[in-house]
């Protein structure tokens, strides 16, 4: 194994000089090389020049938002991905059972257990677990500029956790009209045409630690699913439609529309802000999903394996 680890210093709440040591004693001559990231993209640019340079395992120490920039580096080639998860929400790593001790990740990582996992293209950019519009976007807003105020809200911040974006819902939630967006949504299925006021296209089925958005998701099945929450007069069932996501995955309603595909464009009638992998890109008035089977390999426990 020659690998090539990455580390979001940010990420890491200052614990990088530790987790270095860490990693070159457990990992031994397999470490060939250690970076840290400068700012938002330099993940990426590693990642791409250890493809270029013949490195056959990224590991990186960091969050969901750090893995989706490696994974945009990678896509195409064969590399595996190892996780050492020091994030806010780390959804990829718990949905893979992957250990949150970093001892633990990094022997999880000497066994090169690997197992192929689908990632959804939306426009020119990838993502591996779950992206959304309207609501879930506006929550991870709220906890982005929480992360960037006085140092009292970034402590705040690190106190709360993963409970963090349950705190960033809420807010939102607050500070929203409560009007949907006109959207046209088409899959190979139907096309919708409607006014949402949530919108999630997800390739597992739970975010930010807390919420089941699309319970019989799975990133291998070649397919995407979509939970939309739609505009309703009725303040009260929409309340309880966004609480449902917090207790288990939401009941279907007459304002809740969910289907799966390989394939999903979304038109909006403004433009609008998207996450993926729990980190905001930008924002545009037309969206096209699409599913790209089998496209990274992520090292898990061997029961995970396929």
């Amino acid at each position: 194994m020659r690998a090539q680890v990455i580390i979001n210093t940010k990420a890491g709440r200052g614990r990088s000089q530790r987790l270095r040591e860490l990693l070159r004693k457990t990992l031994g001559s397999d470490c060939e090389s250690i970076e840290s990231t400068t700012g938002a993209g330099h993940a990426t640019t590693i990642a791409r020049d250890a493809c270029r340079n013949g490195f056959d395992t990224i590991v990186i120490v960091g969050g969901d938002g750090t893995i989706n920039e490696v994974v945009n580096g990678t896509i195409g080639s064969d590399v595996a991905i190892g996780i050492v998860p020091t994030g806010t929400a780390n959804d990829l790593a718990r949905y893979h059972h992957i250990p949150s001790d970093p001892k633990s990740a990094c022997n999880l990582i000497r066994q090169r257990h690997c197992r192929h996992l689908d990632v959804i293209r939306v426009n020119d950019w990838h993502y591996l677990t779950v992206a959304g519009l309207g609501l879930p976007c506006g929550a991870v807003e709220e906890v982005e500029l929480l992360k960037h105020q006085s140092a009292a809200c970034r402590a705040f911040a690190r106190l709360l956790g993963s409970k963090l974006y349950l705190f960033g819902l809420a807010l939102a939630y607050r500070r929203s009209t409560r009007h949907g967006i006109d959207l046209r949504i088409n899959s190979d299925q139907t096309t919708w045409l409607g006014e949402a006021f949530s919108v999630i296209v997800a390739n597992q089925p739970s975010l930010g630690h807390s919420f089941c958005v699309a319970p019989s998701a799975s990133n291998n099945d070649g397919r995407l699913d979509l939970f939309t929450i739609t505009d309703t007069h009725n303040r009260r069932q929409l309340f309880k439609t966004v609480l449902s996501t917090v207790t288990g995955g939401p009941e279907d309603t007459d304002n809740v529309t969910r289907l799966q595909t390989d394939h999903l464009t979304i038109e909006a009638s403004q433009a609008l802000s998207i996450f993926a992998d729990g980190e905001l890109h930008g924002s545009s008035k037309w969206f096209d999903f699409q599913v790209v089977p089998h496209a990274v390999r992520l090292i898990v426990p061997r029961e995970e394996g396929v």
